[in-house]
């Protein structure tokens, strides 16, 4: 009796360790409040606000985790990251605002399958950012006034991007970097930017820009700079200050299909690239401030190409409009 009394009692102090080296161990239960820099390892949603971090806001520590912040705002400082997920798989950030960090969410190191959505992104130096992080949903998110770019893809590939609004950022509303290839950028708004609404640039190659809205950007609506196999289809570029659509030289095998732009201060079209395997068909630009479309004779006319009430008198050049 006295040797099972005495096993009992090692049983009982060893459980007894075991749970005051788990309470010490800061990681909050779900729905508890958090504290700027908790690292999170379950489904958590903010109970709320957490505000004025120094450095990171919180940071997902473990796979298949989803952080809701319930209408809430993670508010930083300006520097650090709001909501940090490195090397993760299948993680998810929704419902709510985080401003005024470095970056107010990164992916980076291999984070794959995983989304943002449904966030206000504002005041931050970026708003969203993919790092070397693929296969990933960033969709329904307002990215507004931040620093420099609204969503920066960075060596990133086979992501999706949809319908976000990205507005009034100091730089890009969309930016593409850095070999981020194989991506799909559809049905974003990117208006009113400091430079361009979307760029792809850097050996972005492969990419899909289709049905977007880009307008008001104090350059240029859509620019291709070094890349190759790029297909921009049915996008709306209106209103920016110098050009609609822009592929440098350094870009090739783009196809410029059933694009609209119109009202823009320069060409609504304006290709420099000069190789057979870039391609324009069907798209209409009318009243800008200079051509309609201006390519070299070398591209490949698809047909369908209209413009009218551009300020230049040929309208087009290098391709045939109607």
């Amino acid at each position: 009796m006295g040797a099972e009394r005495q096993t009992v009692r090692q049983i009982t102090g060893r459980a007894m360790a075991m749970l005051l080296v788990a309470l010490a161990v800061h990681v909050p239960a779900k729905g508890q409040a958090q504290s700027c820099g908790d690292t999170i390892t379950r489904n958590t949603k903010l109970t709320a606000d957490l505000v004025g971090c120094p450095g990171d806001g919180l940071i997902i520590g473990a796979d298949r985790v989803t952080l809701n912040l319930n209408g809430h705002t993670i508010s930083g400082q300006g520097a650090g990251v709001g909501v940090l997920a490195s090397g993760r798989n299948d993680v998810r950030v929704k419902n709510g605002t985080i401003q005024q960090f470095g970056d107010g969410v990164r992916f980076e190191a291999g984070t794959t399958a995983s989304a943002v959505k449904n966030l206000l992104a504002s005041g931050n130096t970026n708003g969203i950012v993919l790092d070397s992080a693929n296969d990933n949903l960033v969709s329904g998110n307002t990215v507004e006034g931040n620093g420099q770019t609204g969503i920066h893809l960075v060596a990133s590939n086979d992501n999706k991007i949809d319908e976000n609004i990205a507005t009034g950022n100091g730089s890009r509303g969309i930016l593409l970097d850095l070999n981020s290839s194989n991506n799909k950028v559809t049905d974003n708004r990117a208006n009113d930017n400091g430079i361009d609404g979307i760029l792809l640039g850097n050996g972005s190659n492969d990419n899909r820009v289709s049905s977007n809205t880009a307008s008001g950007n104090l350059i240029t609506g859509i620019v291709l700079f070094g890349v190759s196999n790029t297909r921009v289809k049915g996008n709306k570029t209106h209103d920016n200050l110098s050009g609609g659509i822009f592929v440098f030289s350094s870009s090739t095998a783009a196809r410029l299909i059933d694009n609209r732009a119109h009202r823009n201060g320069s060409d609504g079209i304006g290709v420099e690239a000069a190789d057979a395997a870039t391609t324009l068909k069907g798209n209409h630009a009318n009243d800008n401030g200079d051509l309609g479309i201006d390519a070299p004779d070398t591209v490949t006319d698809g047909g369908g190409n209209r413009a009218s009430g551009n300020a230049n008198p040929l309208q087009c050049t290098g391709v045939r409009c109607r």
